[in-house]
């Protein structure tokens, strides 16, 4: 007699929502008729298209001396979702997949939802799924019933082992060196190797104060095989290519960050290239070439500012932080009242709502950051479908930066998020008798002073869109930009004021 079990387990993910427990169970009942696909049985074959249109035939990868893991999955599935999030097969797939070594396929399946509807929740849209299971994926995603009918399964996950051999085997919920070991010791001729000179590289978001400035550009290098003892790697720059040579001691999956002065505008397009490992080419030049990065500029700034926090399900995990140019924190919200849903504090009066907060920055022209933390750390990532986490700024009533988020472990930090432009909060430091008329206007503004004076137009991404130095007393100023609100700077040696300006 077989026995089958259904159980609740202490999740986050899976207590955050009563209608994915309830589909949970379903599903279970509706697989207690059958038996698990026995280990050593021939692995039922496929031939199916993943969700980007692409075809995946299991005996061909088997033909080709690959080892195949098969992990069958459900978006509402909470151990799915964390055994996912832990990047166990991302970090196997990229140094031992098609751009690696080229010994292992990883395939992803989804095996609960039918297809019409499994493409939206894998993109995370609905109310039956955990997030999106795409954002960072790099190996196949595949959306079948029919395969986890196949193979018989009992539960999500569930992850099986296909050697060359093409017997199945379950390997379960391994860690990456658990993987290669599992199949090193247990698939017949298969030795999995490490590629050699092979490396990973991203470059961090880039924000400068203001157009011109030099700034640090960090380049991530992860190592994905053999060890790495340099790297050279050029940094592209609008065109403009700049070589940089580094010493390193890396392990495999050991990351490290190299970094690199240069002068930077807004909307610059910034990639990095890791040409030499090792004296050598890199194995994969796909990996080892960045996306390309736009530089963004701090949004311009008064004093006054609200903050709006958007919390997720578990209010009392969340806090927020606004540090000056020194890194010391001046002002910190949250966490906020937990919730009794359950024992991890999730819903109540905080949860996935908006909450507000005004702020006054301190007085002097500098530039502040803006970091979220999470005491839990799984970041501000469990909440419904249709409400997104994050934190949005406004000055004067205009939303002038905003950040939505997910799963972003403890802590995330957005360097140079904001700019205040005003030297002094006082009269004594602002120019005298400045006048703008009319505004709103259709682009076109009359400006009166008791002084002359440089006017500089920011928009609310912080580009400056507008320069004019030594305008007169009574001058007028053009901006042909689209409608929207705008920052001016008004400056006068000492003196410093900043207006709004709006055109219809």
């Amino acid at each position: 007699m077989i026995f089958y079990f259904i159980f609740a387990y202490n999740s986050k993910n899976k207590t955050m929502k009563t209608k994915l427990l309830l589909t949970c169970i379903f599903t279970f009942i509706a697989y207690l008729g059958q038996a698990q696909i026995d280990d050593g049985s021939v692995a039922p074959d496929f031939t199916v298209e993943d969700i980007f249109g692409n075809t995946h035939h299991l005996q061909s990868y088997l033909d080709d001396g690959k080892t195949v893991i098969l992990n069958i999955s459900a978006t509402w599935c909470g151990p799915c979702w964390n055994f996912m999030q832990s990047g166990s097969f991302k970090d196997v797939y990229k140094s031992h997949g098609p751009e690696g070594s080229d010994d292992i396929m990883i395939l992803y399946v989804e095996g609960s939802a039918p297809p019409a509807q499994a493409i939206d929740l894998l993109y995370g849209i609905g109310s039956n799924t955990l997030g999106n299971w795409v954002d960072g994926t790099p190996y196949p995603i595949i959306a079948s019933q029919s395969i986890a009918s196949s193979y018989e399964i009992t539960y999500f996950p569930t992850v099986y082992r296909i050697c060359p051999d093409g017997f199945v085997f379950e390997m379960g919920q391994l860690n990456r060196e658990g993987v290669i070991q599992n199949i090193n010791d247990n698939c017949s001729g298969v030795q999995i190797n490490d590629a050699e000179n092979h490396v990973f590289a991203s470059v961090e978001q880039v924000t400068v104060c203001e157009d011109g400035d030099t700034t640090e550009v960090t380049v991530n290098i992860t190592n994905l095989g053999n060890q790495v003892s340099s790297v050279e790697f050029e940094l592209d720059v609008n065109g403009e290519v700049s070589v940089f040579t580094n010493d390193l001691n890396l392990n495999k999956w050991q990351s490290t960050s190299v970094s690199a002065e240069i002068e930077a505008n807004a909307n610059d397009v910034i990639v990095a290239n890791v040409t030499n490992v090792n004296n050598n080419t890199p194995n994969s030049t796909t990996y080892a070439e960045t996306e390309p990065t736009e530089v963004s500029v701090s949004s311009p700034t008064g004093r006054d500012i609200e903050v709006r926090v958007y919390t997720d399900n578990y209010p009392n995990e969340i806090s927020w932080q606004i540090l000056d140019e020194a890194d010391d924190v001046i002002f910190t919200g949250g966490p906020y009242k937990a919730g009794k849903d359950d024992n991890f504090g999730g819903g109540g009066f905080f949860a996935q709502t908006t909450i507000f907060h005004n702020v006054k920055l301190p007085a002097g022209e500098q530039c502040f950051s803006v970091r979220l933390l999470d005491s839990y750390g799984d970041g501000w990532s469990l909440s419904a479908a249709n409400w997104d986490p994050g934190i949005e700024i406004f000055y004067e009533g205009e939303s002038i930066y905003k950040e939505l988020v997910g799963n972003f472990g403890f802590e995330v930090e957005f360097d140079k998020a904001l700019k205040h432009l005003v030297t002094m909060n006082t009269n004594d430091f602002e120019l005298e008798q400045l006048e703008i008329y009319p505004n709103p206007s259709d682009g076109n503004f009359n400006i009166s002073s008791a002084e002359n004076f440089n006017v500089s137009v920011y928009n609310l991404q912080g580009k400056k869109v507008f320069e004019q130095k030594n305008m007169n007393q009574i001058s007028q100023i053009q901006l042909n930009q689209s409608s929207g609100v705008y920052i001016a700077e008004f400056t006068n040696e000492s003196k410093k004021t900043t207006k709004k300006l709006i055109i219809k």
